[in-house]
């Protein structure tokens, strides 16, 4: 008998690749939640879709409680009851009997300095960056945690003609247009990525095995922003200045605010956390070959230069 998925957030850059994944095995019967399948890329013959938002998932609870696995990688970009209330309905419907993993997909933003939930973020985060945490604090109590592998996603990158681009595409490719002016300042800023397409085969893999960790940072070794516009200089063919100029980021803040811009409380956050690094996992930690483990081949697809 085949076992049954059902998964949410499907629709998207990281749901796309991961079907692409998911589809090579004849064993899973994949049940998605999905609200606008008409956008979807892949071929859906084989797939029960449920056309519906994830507000309405109590309805399908009979269906919830029926799966072997579940994949809960839906964010609601635009608030906190998605991903905190709904999030929690979602899990209410779950057999913790029947279901043997969930695979949960957070955001590196929750965490902090310790590779752990941050609880500063629950009162300066965005919404959704609330709404994530305090889920998080929540399922610790939760009968689910001991069948959750929870994977938090660093800068996510990914997307072509037959998969969705994710949001951090969209942010070079408008990015690119100032690439002759920010190649000559120099910004103390690190971070980590990681491509969907490896995203996805480490939640495959998670997915078909066990492992003593349950919590999981994805992303490549963390990379500075001047190494990051060094290298689309080069996808890009154009020349790297020979000197630069720091870029202070504090006096520049300071100045801001004198003149009357205003910051918000995750703004002053994140400008003081701009140098965070994790502890990372990406699919060679797992024994798997990576598809993109250097940030160059990622702009080289992204600008299609290869």
């Amino acid at each position: 008998m085949r076992k049954k998925i059902f998964a949410t957030g499907m629709g998207g850059c990281v749901g796309h690749y991961l079907y692409d994944e998911l589809k090579k095995n004849d064993e899973f019967e994949f049940i998605f939640l999905i609200r606008s399948p008409e956008k979807v890329k892949y071929d859906t013959s084989k797939i029960n879709v449920i056309k519906d938002e994830f507000k309405n998932i109590k309805k399908y609870a009979e269906i919830i409680k029926d799966a072997d696995y579940i994949i809960h990688l839906l964010a609601d970009w635009g608030g906190e009851e998605g991903n905190f209330q709904e999030t929690i309905d979602f899990f209410n419907c779950i057999d913790t009997n029947k279901t043997e993993k969930i695979l949960y997909f957070s955001t590196a933003s929750i965490l902090g300095k310790d590779n752990k939930p941050n609880i500063s973020v629950k009162t300066c985060g965005t919404p959704y960056i609330r709404g994530k945490y305090k889920f998080y604090e929540k399922l610790l109590s939760m009968p689910h945690y001991k069948k959750t592998v929870i994977l938090y996603l660093t800068w996510v990158l990914g997307g072509d003609k037959n998969h969705p681009y994710s949001h951090a595409y969209y942010a070079i490719k408008s990015g690119v247009k100032f690439i002759d002016i920010i190649k000559f300042f120099s910004v103390d800023i690190n971070f980590h990525f990681i491509h969907s397409k490896d995203i996805a085969q480490i939640a495959y893999f998670l997915l078909k095995n066990d492992t003593k960790e349950k919590e999981f940072i994805l992303g490549n070794e963390p990379i500075t922003a001047d190494i990051f516009i060094e290298k689309m200089c080069q996808v890009l063919s154009k020349n790297n200045p020979k000197f630069k100029i720091n870029f202070p980021i504090e006096p520049t803040i300071k100045l801001a605010k004198f003149f009357g811009k205003k910051f918000s409380d995750w703004d002053e956050y994140c400008i003081g956390n701009r140098k965070l690094t994790f502890n990372v996992v990406n699919p060679a930690s797992f024994g798997l070959t990576p598809y993109y483990p250097k940030i160059e081949k990622i702009l080289e697809e992204i600008f299609q230069t290869r």
